[in-house]
């Protein structure tokens, strides 16, 4: 009755599979998994090998299920599969010894050496104890103990009687005698697939270009900058593509590497080894923003985010594409997190596209996935895609590039004097500042201090400063700047003292609290209207203000409030 319950089971999500469904194929996988994993650990003797044995062996069933006539004999059609993909990689490496040697990669533990070598030469023992054993009964082995399965499972698979895996397991135990098969069991059960396995295939369902959107059902296994290939066994290309957007409702979004021509809805990828992800060419980078840019859709209207820096020096088009550049770990990350904060339920969509250097991408994909309140990369208020590029940190790209809305630098130079949101209004711009987008009042504002800021850069040359940030010692260099600052003052001109003196306040005054770091800073985030931050800027630029301390400045709000502050 059981076995006929579960031939049943098994025809049902056969049927279901060759109807399209993707949730019947992965648990058809969940299913038999452990037992082709076993399969494939007795024949090559390395779990890596294994495991890229089993993948390819189940997308060999999905492209063969059609030619399988009777369901009840798909666990031995399977285990045919399997082994023949074994034997294929098997024969492909340049010896047996090889193929055992990679299982005995150096351990990395922070035991004694002495226990980690007395635990290589027990693991050496081992493979050499089931390297004696024959296949037929080295696979039931690790069939019967890899997960424990039961004599009836392990038949049903291999498709030998029941008393027959009972043979063969007795005659592996008087191989191995009694001691060095307890060892072997425990090894063995320690072997097993990863959990999240079953998620490692998807189906394409849209190709734009380069950008490619595929059905999966890794629940969260896949992670930003992941690569994954084309599976179909037709085609040869072995394309590579990059997750550039994390799952949303089971659909992936990656950027195709290689030759577009070769990618077809339907078309079946898989996720390749963890690996460190190729920068994006520049020729490429160009039709992957032009390909996630959303349509124009009538008069481009400015999106107010109550950001003082941003709205008034790099304003955001509502429904537009904003690129984020600069180094690893100054605030960018942030900034996503305070966009999604302050635009949602708003009627302001925003594509955002974060501009990864290939040193950052492990550490940044480590940090967003250990971030519980990092938001989802697609919403109704903000979309986000990760690419990797070596235009990340080049100032440059910014004003030249004519594919992005708005950009935004951020600079350590800013970052070290304590000054966030670190942007950098002199490499940051906005086709918005261009047309006739904002008015004239703002459009004059940000011009004057444009202008200043880069007439106090040339004025305020501070070569150690400088050379600190470039050698990445941050520390150093915010230490030197509070201690260099007002003597390097005391050596200009009155009028250059003046300049460089409304120059800090306005880079004071677009210092801001953010709402999502309210629980680090202990200050409460706000808002500041446009108006408000373009008739603070013009009594900073006229000197209408010279009179105010700096310190009145620092993450405070309107003029007004910064004048209540000194007052204090």
């Amino acid at each position: 009755m059981r076995k006929s319950k579960k031939n049943t089971e098994l025809s049902h999500l056969i049927q279901s599979t060759l109807t399209g469904d993707e949730n019947a194929f992965t648990e058809l996988i969940r299913l038999y998994q452990n037992f082709a994993y076993a399969t494939a650990c007795s024949l090559l003797n390395d779990d890596s090998l294994a495991q890229d044995a089993v993948q390819e062996s189940f997308l060999t069933v999905y492209y063969q299920l059609p030619k399988l006539k009777n369901a009840e004999s798909f666990p031995t059609w399977l285990n045919t599969i399997v082994k023949r993909h074994c034997y294929r990689m098997y024969h492909t490496q340049k010896s047996a010894a090889n193929v055992i040697q990679t299982s005995l990669r150096p351990i990395q533990s922070d035991k004694p050496a002495d226990e980690l070598l007395t635990e290589k030469e027990r693991k050496q023992r081992i493979l050499d104890a089931l390297e004696q054993l024959p296949d037929s009964l080295r696979e039931i082995v690790y069939l019967f103990y890899i997960r424990e399965h039961t004599q009836e499972e392990v038949a049903s698979y291999t498709g030998f009687s029941k008393s027959t895996v009972n043979n063969r397991l007795f005659s592996a135990r008087k191989i191995l005698k009694r001691r060095l098969f307890d060892m072997v069991k425990d090894t063995i059960k320690s072997k097993k697939m990863p959990d999240d396995f079953a998620h490692t295939v998807g189906k394409i369902v849209r190709v734009q270009g380069p950008i490619i959107d595929a059905r999966t059902d890794s629940r969260g296994a896949s992670s930003l900058f992941d690569c994954w290939t084309i599976a179909d066994r037709v085609d040869k290309s072995n394309s590579r593509m990059t997750i550039i957007q994390r799952e949303v409702d089971g659909k992936l979004r990656l950027i195709n590497l290689g030759d577009e021509k070769k990618l077809k809805v339907g078309s079946k990828i898989r996720a390749s080894k963890k690996e460190q992800p190729s920068p994006v060419s520049d020729e490429l980078l160009k039709k992957a923003i032009t390909a996630i840019s959303p349509s124009k859709d009538g008069k481009t209207r400015l999106c107010e985010t109550g950001i003082k820096i941003i709205d008034l020096m790099s304003p955001l088009p509502a429904k537009g594409t904003v690129g984020l550049f600069g180094l690893y770990g100054i605030g960018r990350s942030i900034l996503v997190m305070e966009l999604y904060h302050r635009l949602i339920n708003t009627n302001n969509k925003l594509n955002v596209v974060y501009f990864v250097s290939q040193e950052e991408a492990i550490n940044l994909r480590t940090m967003i996935d250990r971030e519980p309140n990092f938001p989802p990369d697609k919403d109704e208020t903000l979309e986000t895609f990760w690419l990797v590029t070596s235009k990340a940190t080049d100032p440059d790209y910014t004003s030249t590039n004519k594919i992005i809305d708005s950009s935004l630098f951020f600079s350590p130079l800013l970052s070290c004097r304590d000054l966030y949101p670190s942007i950098d209004c002199v490499n940051s711009t906005s086709k918005l500042l261009r047309g006739n987008i904002v008015n004239k009042e703002h459009k004059e504002t940000a011009c004057r201090v444009g202008e200043l800021l880069k007439k106090s850069r040339r004025l305020s040359f501070d070569r150690p400063f400088l050379e600190y940030v470039a050698m990445g010692a941050y520390k150093k260099a915010r230490q030197w700047y509070h201690d260099t600052a007002k003597k390097n003052n005391r050596a200009q001109s009155p009028e250059e003292q003046t300049i460089a003196a409304r120059v800090r306040k306005l880079e004071l005054f677009f210092t801001q609290p953010f709402f999502t770091t309210e629980s680090f800073t202990k200050v409460a985030g706000m808002k500041v209207s446009l108006k408000d931050t373009i008739d603070g800027c013009r009594a900073i630029v006229d000197g209408a203000v010279d009179d105010i301390p700096e310190n009145a400045f620092a993450f405070s709000g309107t003029i007004d409030d910064i004048k209540k502050k000194a007052k204090k």
